[in-house]
C-alpha cells in the first residue's frame, strides 16, 4: 500500500525549499578564512559596486541581537552569537558579511570582491588543551575557556570493585550531513508581516528568534517548512545566518533566499559528538557491575550553545541498561576555536552508550567471560521496572534480556564463534570479529507533549477530507497520522492530510527532536480524533434520533491500525461493507456517512447542546496531551566484521538489529528509522571524523574528504522489533528516531577490537579507518 507521502514524492511533485518562487534575491555569506582573529577592516566597495549585486552588508549595517546561547539560561550571555562577527571572529567559516545579487552566480562572484584585514590571534583546538592554564581564551571576559560543567558525584564509586577495567576513549567528532543543506527564503509581506520559509526542524522556535532579534511581535513572523531533506538534529537550533537573511529580507523590502553549499554545510552545521572520556568501570570477580568513574570532556566548539550541555546528559544516561547503581561522573563542556557543535542524532546517549559498551567488553576479556554472558548477568531484569536509576531517570518498561538473547540467536552467534576459532587456528587474513552492543534512548529529552488538531472538511459525496495540524515538523507522519485517525473514525486513511508546519496554521509546538513525535504528538492526535468521534455520535444522534451513546462506527469503519482508539459504547453489529459512517448499535441500516455528519456540523440545524459540542464551527477539536513523563526505548545489535590483518581493511558483513519502540503504529516508518541510524552509526564506527589543523583550518569540506557511506559499503541489515508497550502514553509508543545511531557504532567498535583481540589488541578509537587498525595491529605485533 502506498503512503500517503509517496505519490507526490515518487511523481516530483514534493515541495522544497529550493521549490518556491517569489522572485527573490540571493545571499552568500563571506566567511573568516581565520579560526581566531581581530577584525581590522572589512571592505565591501568593490563587492558593492559589482553587476547584479543589490546589497552588501556587515555587522555594522545590520543592527541585530545576538543569537542566546540557549533559551534555557544555563549558559552565560557572554556566549551569545553575534549573526555576523561583529570585531572578532572564533572559527573559520564564521560569516563576516553577506552579499546579496539578482542571481545566485552574481553573488557568489562578488563575495569573492570582498576583502577583510585580519589580526591574527591565538587559537586553541584540542579541547583538553582548551583547558590549561595558559591556553588562550575565546572569551576574556569569561575568563576561562570552560562553558558547562555538571556531576553526579560518589567517591566511592569503586569502593567495592575486585576489578577494574578503563582508559581514555575518544568519541569524535562527526557533521549530520543531511542531504538537504539548511535554507531559508524570508519574503515581506505588503502588511508588514514577514514570512519565512526554512528548512527547520521547529517552526515555533525558529518564530521566536526571529521575531525577538528583529523587534516584532511573535503573530508578524509567519515560519513554514516545506519538506525537509534530512536533519538529525542539524536543523534544531535557528542559524545565525538565517537572523540575517531575514533582517536583509526586511531592510530591502524584498524576498531573500540563502541556501548552504555542501562545504558550508560540513563547516557551520553544528556538528555531533566530540567527546574524550576518562572512565574506570568496576566489578566484582563474578562479573557484576559496583560502579563507574569517569570524567567526560566535551567540544562546544567556538560559541557554546546547546552542544555545551550534551555531556550532561550522557552523565544523565551512564547508569545505561545495567543499572548501575554507584556513579562519579564529571562532564565538562568546552570552548575551542572550531565549529559549533549542537544536537546530533542521540546527543548525549550515543557517547554514554559507546563509552559503557565498549567497558563491559573490557570486562569480559578481564574476566576470561563471554561479553554476551556478562551483559546478561547486569541487565536490569523487567520486574524492576518502573526503574529509577541513581541519577534520577525513571526507566519506564523495559525486557532487555529477551531482545539480546533475541539479536544473538538471530545473528547465529555461537556459529560465529565457531568459525572464528576456526580462523585463528589456521591463521587466516581475514580476522572474524562479533560485537554486540546494548542502546538505551531517553524519549522526548524535552516537553513530553505536544499540539494537535483533527478537523472533517465537509464533502458533497463520498469520504469527506480529515486535516491534521501539528506542532511537529513532517518526517514520514501523514501516513501514520492517517492510521491513528483512521483507528478512532473508520474513515480511510488515505483521506487524511497532513497540513505543511506552519505557525499561521498551528498555535504552538515545540518541533521535531529527540525521537518524539509518534508518542507525543500521535497521543494528542489520537485524542483530537477521539474528540471528533464524539462530536460525531452527538451529531448523528441526531439526524438519527438516537442517543448519542448508542451511535457507533458503521461496520464499514474498521480503521487501519490495532486498538489505538475505539470508541466507547456499543460495538458495531456485523452486516454489509457500507461507505465508512456512523450507525445505531444493532441496526446498521439505520446510518449516516461521515459527509453527513460534517454537512450536518456545519448546518445551522442542530440543537443548542449539540452545537456547543463543536467549538471550531463543524466537526473538529484541538489536543494538547502530555505524557507522564519520557520513555526509554532500547535494543540490542550485534556486528559481524572481517578485518584484513595485512591492511587494516574493515568489512561489516552482517548486521542484526532487535528494538523495542513500544507499540509499532507504523512499520514502514520504524524499519526505516531503523536502517537510517544503522548506516549512520556504523559511518560514525568506520569512516566519518570532522578534522580541525592546529590553525583551526577545518580538514574536511567536501565529501570527497568526509566520507560517508554508501549502499556499496553497508551490508544488509536485519531489523526486527519487539514491542513491550510503554504505560506513560494512550499509543504505548516509544522513540525509534535515534536507535541505529546510538547502538550500531560500539557494536561494530566491539566486532572490530573482537576480532584482533587474540593477536593483544584491546582498544582501537573511533574511527576504525584501515590505517588506525593496520597501526594497532602492528603496534602489539611488535
Amino acid at each position: 500500500m502506498l503512503r500517503n507521502e509517496d505519490e507526490s514524492l515518487l511523481r516530483g511533485a514534493g515541495l522544497y525549499l529550493d521549490d518556491l518562487r517569489f522572485g527573490q534575491v540571493f545571499a552568500v555569506f563571506v566567511r573568516s578564512t581565520e579560526a581566531s582573529a581581530g577584525i581590522r577592516a572589512v571592505r565591501t566597495a568593490a563587492a558593492a559596486g559589482a553587476e547584479g549585486v543589490v546589497a552588501v552588508a556587515t555587522a555594522a549595517d545590520l543592527v541585530v541581537p545576538p543569537v542566546r546561547a540557549h533559551a534555557s539560561g544555563l549558559l552565560p550571555a557572554v556566549f551569545d552569537r553575534p549573526p555576523l562577527a561583529r570585531g572578532v571572529v572564533r572559527f573559520v567559516g564564521e560569516p563576516i558579511a553577506v552579499v546579496v545579487a539578482r542571481t545566485l552566480a552574481a553573488a557568489v562572484d562578488a563575495a569573492e570582491l570582498v576583502e577583510i584585514d585580519y589580526e591574527p590571534a591565538a587559537v586553541v583546538v584540542d579541547t583538553e588543551a582548551a583547558l590549561r592554564d595558559d591556553a588562550p581564551l575565546l572569551f576574556p571576559d569569561h575568563g576561562t575557556n570552560l562553558a558547562f560543567e555538571f556531576a553526579h558525584a560518589d567517591a566511592g564509586a569503586l569502593d567495592d570493585a575486585d576489578v577494574i577495567v578503563g582508559g581514555r576513549f575518544v568519541n569524535q567528532r562527526v557533521a549530520p550531513a543531511p542531504m538537504e543543506t539548511y535554507g531559508v527564503l524570508a519574503v515581506p509581506e505588503p502588511d508588514g508581516r514577514l514570512t519565512v520559509w526554512a528548512s527547520t526542524q521547529r517552526v515555533h522556535a525558529l518564530r521566536d528568534d526571529v521575531s525577538g532579534a528583529l523587534g516584532l511581535a511573535p503573530d508578524r513572523v509567519r515560519v513554514v517548512t516545506p519538506l525537509v531533506g534530512g536533519a538529525f538534529g542539524g536543523k534544531y537550533d535557528t542559524p545565525a545566518e538565517v537572523i540575517v537573511i531575514a533582517a536583509l529580507a526586511r531592510r530591502l523590502a524584498r524576498p531573500v533566499a540563502w541556501r548552504e553549499t555542501r562545504s558550508e554545510n560540513l563547516v557551520t552545521m553544528g556538528h555531533g559528538r566530540s567527546q574524550v572520556q576518562y572512565a574506570d568501570l568496576g566489578l566484582t570477580g563474578e562479573g557484576h557491575i559496583v560502579g563507574l568513574r569517569c570524567r567526560l570532556v566535551g567540544d562546544a566548539g567556538a560559541y557554546p550553545a546547546l552542544g555545551a550541555l550534551v555531556p550532561s546528559m550522557a552523565v544523565r544516561m551512564l547508569p545505561w541498561v545495567y543499572g548501575i547503581g554507584r556513579l562519579d561522573a564529571r562532564c565538562l563542556g568546552v570552548a575551542t576555536n572550531t565549529s559549533p557543535m549542537g544536537a546530533y542524532r542521540g546527543p548525549g546517549r550515543a557517547e554514554a552508550g559507546a563509552l559503557v559498551e565498549r567497558l563491559v567488553d573490557q570486562a569480559a576479556v578481564e574476566l576470561g567471560m563471554d561479553p554476551v554472558e556478562l551483559r546478561r548477568r547486569n541487565l536490569i531484569p523487567p520486574e524492576a521496572f518502573p526503574y529509577r536509576t541513581v541519577t534520577g531517570m525513571v526507566y519506564d518498561v523495559g525486557e532487555y534480556r529477551r531482545a539480546l538473547d533475541t539479536a544473538v540467536d538471530l545473528a547465529g552467534y555461537d556459529l560465529v564463534r565457531r568459525e572464528q576459532a576456526q580462523r585463528r587456528q589456521a591463521r587466516a587474513t581475514r580476522a572474524l570479529g562479533i560485537g554486540v552492543a546494548m542502546w538505551l534512548d531517553i524519549t522526548p529529552s524535552n516537553r513530553p507533549g505536544e499540539y494537535a488538531a483533527v478537523d472533517i472538511d465537509s464533502a458533497a459525496d463520498g469520504d469527506p477530507d480529515v486535516v491534521v495540524r501539528a506542532g511537529t515538523c513532517d518526517q514520514s507522519h501523514a501516513t501514520t497520522w492517517g492510521i491513528i485517525v483512521s483507528s478512532v473514525l473508520g474513515i480511510p486513511a488515505d483521506r487524511v492530510q497532513l497540513l505543511p508546519s506552519d505557525t499561521a496554521e498551528v498555535p504552538t509546538g515545540t518541533g521535531t527532536g529527540s525521537a518524539r513525535s509518534l508518542q507525543v504528538t500521535g497521543g494528542s492526535v489520537l485524542h483530537a480524533a477521539r474528540l471528533v468521534l464524539a462530536q460525531a455520535r452527538a451529531v448523528a444522534g441526531h439526524l438519527l434520533e438516537a442517543a448519542p451513546e448508542d451511535v457507533v462506527l458503521a461496520p464499514s469503519a474498521s480503521g487501519d491500525a490495532r486498538h489505538l482508539g475505539a470508541a466507547p459504547g456499543p460495538a458495531a453489529q456485523p452486516g454489509p461493507a457500507a461507505e465508512a459512517g456512523l450507525c445505531v448499535a444493532g441496526s446498521p441500516d439505520r446510518r449516516v456517512t461521515w459527509a453527513d455528519v460534517a454537512r450536518a456540523a456545519r448546518g445551522e440545524d442542530l440543537p443548542a447542546d449539540v452545537r456547543a459540542l463543536l467549538p471550531r464551527g463543524g466537526l473538529g477539536a484541538e489536543a494538547d496531551v502530555e505524557q507522564a513523563g519520557p520513555s526509554f526505548p532500547y535494543g540490542a545489535h550485534v556486528a559481524v566484521v572481517e578485518v584484513d590483518i595485512e591492511t587494516g581493511a574493515v568489512d561489516v558483513i552482517r548486521f542484526v538489529a532487535v528494538d523495542d519502540c513500544g507499540t509499532v503504529i507504523n512499520p514502514a516508518v520504524v524499519t526505516g528509522q531503523q536502517h537510517g541510524g544503522i548506516v549512520q552509526g556504523i559511518g560514525q564506527a568506520l569512516w566519518e571524523q570532522i578534522r580541525h589543523a592546529g590553525d583551526g583550518t577545518p580538514q574536511n569540506t567536501t565529501f570527497a574528504d568526509y566520507a560517508v557511506p554508501s549502499a556499496a559499503e553497508v551490508p544488509p541489515i536485519e531489523a526486527h522489533t519487539i514491542e513491550t508497550p510503554t504505560p506513560i502514553n494512550t499509543l504505548g509508543a516509544k522513540g525509534i528516531g535515534q536507535a541505529g545511531a546510538i547502538g550500531a557504532t560500539p557494536a561494530v567498535q566491539n566486532a572490530v577490537v573482537d576480532a584482533l583481540a587474540h593477536l593483544g589488541v584491546r582498544h582501537i578509537d573511533l574511527p576504525l579507518t584501515p590505517e588506525r587498525v593496520w597501526r594497532s595491529i602492528g603496534s602489539v605485533s611488535r
